[in-house]
């Protein structure tokens, strides 16, 4: 467990060349996330900038005047509290710091093809550099692990790893190199991104609305199996790309068609008119007996009265 008490106090002497110039400068390295840092006292040098940056504190020079500065800061970790931080800046003495430009040589690879990095630094004294190459999967500085380093080691050839990587350099005076306090004098480059694909896993034929199945995967309603020999079947509405003998996928979609609704105002066809059924002439006949009978019973019934 990190306690503040076996480092003693938290404080920092930097010290700058004059007019020094420089990005990123890792002030240390906790063992905790820094939430808020905060300064609420003393001087800092015009041109220095102090941030943090997950579980480093960090600062920017862009150049300053002679003199000592001195500054407080309230710092604040996600699980170890609040801390004060006592940073002095020395401007114009110390060990020089070099200057770094832009990683060359990030990209995008296919697997098999190599990637060549490099970086070009230089010492206001004249004196030598160790480079320090770092890698990680995201463009974070906390996120850096360090590789490989060496003299003069401008150039680097970054592992095959299939995704896309993050790499980093760092510059720093090769007399204080590997010392205790090595990060206070390490300048840091930019980042540089590195991709690396691999065609053969990557599934062929189109991709613009193409419906590829796998062994296990399920045909759409209606749909049959088949084998594409001129590019995976578009969904409906998209247009084929690309080709391949092997994919297996939807070949055709039948979807049933409703019965058209006729416009209105149209004129709807009518059934052919049918002649009268059986049922219909033997019931009409028995109504018309019916009546004649009726008919009948009240003739006789007349007569009988005028009798």
């Amino acid at each position: 467990t990190w306690l503040p008490e076996l480092y003693g106090p938290l404080g920092y002497s930097i010290p700058l060349g004059a007019g020094d110039t420089a990005y990123h400068k890792v002030i240390d390295n906790l063992p905790d996330t820094i939430t808020s840092l905060t300064q609420f006292s003393g001087e800092v040098p015009p041109g220095v900038t102090v941030y943090s940056d997950d579980h480093y504190l960090v600062y920017d020079c862009t150049g300053a005047p002679d003199g000592t500065y001195t500054a407080q800061w309230g710092m604040e970790m996600e699980h170890m509290g609040y801390y004060d931080v006592t940073i002095t800046f020395v401007v114009g003495g110390g060990v020089g710091y070099p200057s770094i430009g832009s990683i060359y040589g990030g990209g995008t690879f296919e697997k098999g093809e190599t990637c060549d990095l490099s970086v070009s630094g230089s010492l206001p004294s004249g004196g030598s550099i160790v480079y320090i190459w770092y890698g990680g999967n995201a463009a974070s500085y906390a996120a850096m692990t360090e590789l490989d380093r060496g003299l003069e080691m401008t150039a680097f050839q970054p592992p095959e790893a299939i995704g896309t990587m993050y790499y980093c350099v760092g510059a720093v005076d090769a007399s204080v190199a590997g010392a205790s306090n090595e990060g206070l004098y390490v300048i840091l480059s930019d980042f540089a991104s590195v991709t690396y694909t691999d065609p053969a896993a990557a599934p062929s034929g189109g991709s613009s609305g193409g419906t590829t199945g796998s062994s296990g995967s399920s045909i759409l309603p209606g749909g049959t199996l088949g084998s594409g020999t001129s590019g995976n079947t578009p969904a409906p509405g998209a247009s084929p790309e690309g080709g391949s003998s092997t994919n297996w996928g939807i070949v055709s979609i039948v979807t049933p068609t409703p019965a058209a609704r006729a416009p209105r105002g149209a004129v709807r066809a009518t059934k052919p008119t049918e002649g009268p059924s059986v049922i219909f002439i033997l019931l009409l006949v028995f109504l018309v007996l019916v009546l004649a009978g009726i008919v009948v019973v009240v003739i006789l019934l007349l007569k009988k009265r005028q009798h």
